[in-house]
């Protein structure tokens, strides 16, 4: 055996992903990832918008190659438009969808803190998880559902 091979095997990261590895394949796994983009004029000013939708495209496609789970998008922080749900979670995500939904971003929209664009996208985010959570309620696979929001700066 090699230096490197004994290295790694007592690797704590190492025995981590056997670890998860194993554990992953003695049950079903069901992966819900939701990303909330944050669609105000701030991400624009902040030059935040062009690299908030190449992540998001990132992520949708390695996601549907893997076919690791479930993608949903949000959009939230424009004033006068609320959290807009721009791909449902449990929808199937395709090649197709992708072009809208970066075209769905404008990244102009005003808001401020008293706006409280978080506190809607939060409570947004706790419907839909909970619905999701309950209609997976019973079945033989493992949820995890995982969120992940991109924003820039906030106007105040």
């Amino acid at each position: 055996m090699s230096e490197y091979t004994l290295l790694r095997a007592r690797s704590p990261f190492w025995l981590h992903l056997q670890h998860h590895h194993a554990a992953a394949n003695s049950r079903s796994l069901r992966l819900q990832v939701v990303l909330a983009l944050d669609d105000s004029r701030s991400m624009a000013e902040n030059h935040c918008g062009a690299l908030a939708l190449e992540a998001l495209t990132c992520i949708a496609r390695a996601m549907s190659r893997l076919e690791v789970g479930e993608l949903g998008v949000l959009s939230f922080g424009a004033s006068g438009r609320g959290v807009r749900t721009l791909h449902p979670l449990g929808a199937p995500f395709t090649d197709a969808a992708g072009p809208g939904l970066v075209s769905s971003f404008s990244f102009a929209g005003e808001h401020t803190v008293a706006d409280a664009p978080v506190g809607a996208l939060l409570d947004t985010l706790d419907a839909q998880l909970s619905a999701a959570r309950d209609s997976h309620a019973g079945g033989s696979e493992q949820l995890q559902q995982l969120v992940l929001v991109i924003a820039g700066a906030c106007n105040a």
